[in-house]
């Protein structure tokens, strides 16, 4: 028995789009703000819409359904999220009135369309053979005659946004995606991905290049000088990481969560890289702790997200290959911290039992200003 694929029909995916009340939130995979008001990526359900401008009130303001969401991100006034195959675009101008704006079809993953249908589930079945190169608890197998090979993979989308592109990976392929029209964008490189296609994919840049990556490789692509086509120039090894990984200035933050497959790191580590040389990135150091999960940081602050340990934050200006980091706090006041947002006086933590917000004006001794229940 192994699991394979369960397909839906595109068309009826596109058909459950709606803007409409709020819902509960059961989990968060990515937190992401305009002006006032937050984005909250439920992956393969939709987008929770929450209106923080007093953070002592934060309200939700309504949920946007989207079967089979992976990512999206936020240019100006508009978001753009992948959708199964489709890349899709919203007017968030204003957050009341929330407008569709474009679908483009056939965008990611297009190896994994069959007869307009798209993955959207497994189930267990008796397969002709299972083999054992699983990434991050997923199973690859060889599928029956009629299943196409290849296909029983779990579909991956990551994006990432700089200036007036948006840089993009599937399990196989690197987008440069020119979003200077907002309503119209336009798919201007596509490059074949580095790596086996296997496990969840992330993107994160710096001024001078995107990194892209899943467990196996992470690639460096160069759009400091041809940023509507930017070249891959570099690829190195991850280190089996199987989260998020984020890149600031010259460094690079890869957790590792420990899990027990073969191309994830089995051990709890947070590994610091300085990537200054994108041809011979270099490891400065490695830390281990309980659960490294999700990073994010804001004007020199970093906050690293440790599971069942909290969460912690970090002074990394001015960190060099000789120079260690100083930690500034650890908090873990039952929140089980997963993923965080940084930004200006605040920081926002999801945990097991909701969002928190606290305020950083002292960044010794953070304070909880709310929090907003699942």
């Amino acid at each position: 028995m192994a699991k394979v694929p369960v397909y839906t029909s595109i068309q009826d995916l596109r058909a459950q789009f709606s803007i409409g009340d709020p819902k509960p939130i059961e989990s968060i995979k990515r937190i992401a703000h305009r002006e006032n008001t937050l984005y909250l990526l439920e992956e393969d359900k939709g987008i929770h819409v929450v209106d923080f401008s007093d953070t002592q009130n934060v309200q939700k303001q309504a949920f946007i359904t989207a079967p089979g969401i992976e990512d999206f991100v936020i240019v100006d006034g508009h978001l753009y999220f992948a959708q199964a195959s489709d890349m899709v675009t919203l007017d968030i101008s204003n957050p009341s009135a929330i407008s569709l704006v474009q679908t483009r079809g056939r965008s990611f993953n297009t190896q994994m369309i069959k007869q307009d249908s798209f993955i959207t589930g497994y189930v267990e079945k008796e397969v002709v053979e299972t083999r054992s190169n699983v990434s991050c608890s997923e199973s690859f197998i060889e599928p029956a005659i009629d299943e196409p090979l290849g296909l029983s993979r779990e579909p991956h989308v990551a994006m990432h946004a700089r200036n007036n592109h948006i840089y993009a990976s599937d399990n196989t392929h690197f987008f440069a995606i020119d979003a200077t029209v907002r309503t119209k964008i336009t798919f201007s490189h596509i490059q074949e991905f580095f790596g086996d296609g296997l496990g969840p994919s992330y993107v994160s840049s710096n001024s001078r290049f995107v990194f892209a990556g899943n467990p196996s490789f992470i690639s460096a692509f160069d759009i400091q000088n041809n940023p509507g086509r930017p070249p891959r120039i570099s690829a190195f090894w991850a280190g089996g990481s199987c989260h998020h990984f984020f890149v600031d200035n010259d460094l690079m933050f890869v957790p590792h969560f420990g899990k027990e497959d073969v191309n994830c790191s089995d051990r709890n580590l947070f590994t610091l890289v300085d990537v200054s040389n994108e041809f011979a990135p270099i490891v400065i150091d490695r830390f281990i702790l309980t659960q490294p999960k999700y990073a994010s940081s804001h004007d020199g602050q970093m906050v690293l997200c440790d599971g069942t340990g909290g969460f912690r934050t970090f002074n990394i200006k001015n960190i060099s290959p000789n120079s260690f980091l100083q930690q500034q706090q650890v908090f873990n006041e039952d929140i089980e911290a997963s993923v965080s947002h940084s930004m200006k006086d605040l920081i926002i933590i999801w945990g097991e039992n909701g969002l928190h917000f606290f305020g950083t004006r002292n960044p010794f001794q953070l304070e909880l200003k709310s929090r907003l229940a699942q």
